[in-house]
C-alpha cells in the first residue's frame, strides 16, 4: 500500500543542471501524436460500426488507440509550450464520459499532482493514488465523473467547464444516434477499460513502495516490453519503468528517461 507522505523529492541531481542538459519535448509533435490517435480511435469505432471489426477486435485496437492518445496528451502536458499548427488536436478526445475534463482542466490537476505528489491534502489526484487496491481499481473506474465533480468543487463550474459539458454531450448524442444501443456500449466499455488501465497504473500501481523511490526501471521482461511498445509505445513504457525519475524531472522527455535515470542510479 502507498504510504502518503510530506518529504520531498530525493533530487541526486539539481534541477537547473538536469535542464540545461535534457530539454523538453516538442509540444507541437505530441499535440499532433494526440489528434492522429483520437482520429484513429474514431476511424476504428466506424470500422466497427461497418461491419469490418468484430467486438473483440475493436476493443484490442480501440483501447491502444485510446492509451496512445491519452500518452500523447500526457507527453504534451509536459512538453515546451507551443502554440503551433496542431494546437487545436490537444482538445480532440476520445470522450469517455459525458462528465470528463477538458484539456485545460486535466493539465491544471496533473501539473498539481507533480507539485503536491506524496501530500494527498493537496494532490487532486490523492484518491486514486493511496487506499486498498479495491478502492483505487473503483476510483479509476469512476474517474472521469469524480474527476469532474472534484474540480468543479474546488474551483466552480466555469464557462470552459460547462462549454466541454456540452460538447462531450454532443459527442455521447452523436454515439448513440449512429450507433444505437450496441454501439453505445462498445464505445463505453472500450473508452473505460482504456482509462481505467491508465489511471490504475500510473496513480496506483506506481505509486506504490516497491515503486515509489526507484530511479531505475523494474527489470521487466523483454518480450513484455516488446509487446507493450508494440501496443503502447516506447514513451508509454519508458513513463511506466521510469516513474519516480519523471516525478522528480516532469519536463524531462520520455525518450531521455533512461539516460537520465542510469545518471541518478550512479549518484
Amino acid at each position: 500500500m502507498a504510504t502518503p507522505s510530506t518529504s520531498t523529492y530525493d533530487y541526486r541531481l539539481p534541477i537547473a543542471d538536469v535542464a540545461k542538459r535534457y530539454l523538453p519535448g516538442d509540444g507541437d509533435r505530441f499535440d499532433q501524436l494526440a489528434g492522429i490517435w483520437a482520429v484513429v480511435f474514431y476511424a476504428l469505432f466506424a470500422a466497427y460500426l461497418a461491419g469490418y471489426l468484430n467486438v473483440w477486435l475493436f476493443g484490442v485496437l480501440g483501447v491502444c488507440a485510446f492509451v496512445r492518445n491519452f500518452n500523447a496528451l500526457h507527453e504534451g502536458f509536459h512538453a515546451k509550450r507551443t502554440f503551433g499548427t496542431w494546437t487545436w488536436a490537444r482538445h480532440l478526445f476520445v470522450v469517455t464520459s459525458r462528465f470528463m475534463l477538458g484539456y485545460k482542466a486535466l493539465k491544471r490537476n496533473h501539473s498539481e499532482h507533480h507539485t503536491w505528489a506524496q501530500q494527498p491534502e493537496m494532490d487532486p489526484d490523492a484518491y486514486l493514488a493511496y487506499g486498498s487496491g479495491w478502492l483505487a481499481l473503483f476510483n479509476a473506474i469512476t474517474q472521469p465523473e469524480q474527476g469532474f465533480l472534484r474540480y468543479a468543487s474546488r474551483r466552480g463550474l466555469g464557462r470552459d467547464m460547462l462549454g466541454i459539458l456540452f460538447r462531450h454531450a454532443i459527442v455521447f448524442a452523436a454515439v448513440a444516434a449512429i450507433g444505437g444501443w450496441s454501439g453505445m456500449l462498445a464505445w463505453v466499455v472500450v473508452t473505460r477499460i482504456g482509462n481505467t488501465a491508465s489511471w490504475f497504473i500510473f496513480d496506483w500501481i506506481l505509486h506504490q513502495t516497491w515503486a515509489w523511490g526507484r530511479f531505475g526501471p523494474p527489470g521487466m521482461p523483454r518480450p513484455i516490453r516488446v509487446v507493450w511498445i508494440a501496443l503502447f509505445g516506447k514513451e508509454n513504457l519508458l513513463g511506466i519503468e521510469y516513474h519516480y525519475v519523471h516525478h522528480h524531472y516532469p519536463f524531462v522527455p520520455g525518450s531521455s528517461l533512461p539516460a537520465l535515470g542510469s545518471e541518478l542510479g550512479k549518484c
